[in-house]
């Protein structure tokens, strides 16, 4: 196998900050080539590209790199058989993505909800004093049937978490569908912190899906987990659960959207998290896509798609076996 790659940056619009990562694109002896995306937040605790590609010299694999390689390998498959991934699939629903919940507006929530969209996702944790002053005036422009999930990647502590949630109005707290990674994840505190809201698991989902409990909501990354391995578990537990893409790169955003298309529904699958191009400034990728209200659009070219864009990068060797 041989495999290069090609170092990107997205801007996020509502903020001041860059998210970096590498498309990859390996070649295999008997299905040619594939491309995929390996995008590491070093925040939530990931290696850097520069990190996880260096280990793969030494023949050793991050979960994150092992998924990019095996969804180029699929990728391959399908290019090499001049097919769509998607060939015979559909897109589930998604939520609408808020990263700036104090620039969400009534204007905002109705043009989403006139495009279909029924459950919104806000990242929090930042200002706390400011984001809940926000969504106290949000709350005013939702309607009774709109669903509200908050993510704070786990920036909070269980005490302040708590003191949060009953500073949010009652009204309020009644839309809000699960809360993701409120804090640190342990079992005792989980659990009660759940009799009060319904929290959704994210980070380390693999880990603790052995054996441990306290949430009611599993948020599956495909980015990170191998679905085969954790979709099982999952409904041994009999709980909720979603896909979500990793605030990726267009080509790891699809691949998020395959694993989802590739489940068959059941009722604990709730709205994903598919649509996240909207949150970053235009590149070519992005001009790209399609959606339908809270339906993403597969692309409209063989394997994952993108395929002229991604023939023009300039991909750097890494490794030849």
């Amino acid at each position: 196998m041989k495999l290069w790659c090609s170092p990107y940056q997205l801007k996020l619009k509502h903020a001041d900050a860059t998210r970096r990562g590498a498309l990859i694109k390996i070649e295999l002896p008997d299905a040619g080539v594939g491309y995929a995306d390996l995008h590491p937040s070093i925040e939530l605790g990931d290696l850097s590209v520069e990190q996880q590609l260096s280990l793969f010299r030494q023949r050793q694999q991050t979960p994150q790199l092992q998924q990019s390689i095996y969804f180029a390998q699929l990728d391959a498959g399908a290019r090499n058989s001049k097919k769509s991934l998607f060939e015979g699939l559909k897109i589930p629903k998604s939520h609408f993505l808020v990263l700036a919940v104090d620039q969400f507006t009534r204007d905002d929530f109705e043009k989403a909800t006139t495009n279909g969209f029924e459950s919104f996702k806000f990242k929090l944790g930042r200002d706390l004093k400011l984001e809940l002053d926000a969504l106290v005036k949000i709350s005013e422009f939702t309607r009774t049937t709109t669903k509200l999930r908050f993510d704070f990647n786990n920036k909070l502590t269980q005490g302040v978490f708590h003191e949060f949630w009953r500073a949010l109005p009652v009204a309020l707290q009644q839309k809000v569908e699960f809360v993701e990674d409120p804090f640190i994840y342990n079992e005792f505190d989980w659990l009660r912190a759940d009799q009060v809201v319904p929290l959704a698991l994210d980070k380390d989902l693999g880990v603790h899906l052995n054996s441990e409990r306290g949430y009611s909501v599993a948020v599956i990354k495909p980015a990170k987990e191998n679905v085969e391995v954790v979709l099982p578990k999952i409904k041994n537990l009999e709980v909720k659960y979603l896909f979500t893409s990793y605030l990726d790169h267009p080509v790891g955003q699809f691949f998020a959207a395959l694993s989802a298309s590739q489940c068959p529904a059941d009722f604990r699958r709730l709205d994903n998290g598919l649509i996240t191009q909207n949150v970053f400034e235009k590149n070519e990728y992005i001009e790209r896509i399609k959606s339908q209200g809270p339906w993403l659009e597969p692309q409209g070219d063989i394997g994952i798609g993108f395929g002229d864009l991604l023939e023009k990068e300039s991909w750097m060797p890494i490794y030849e076996n």
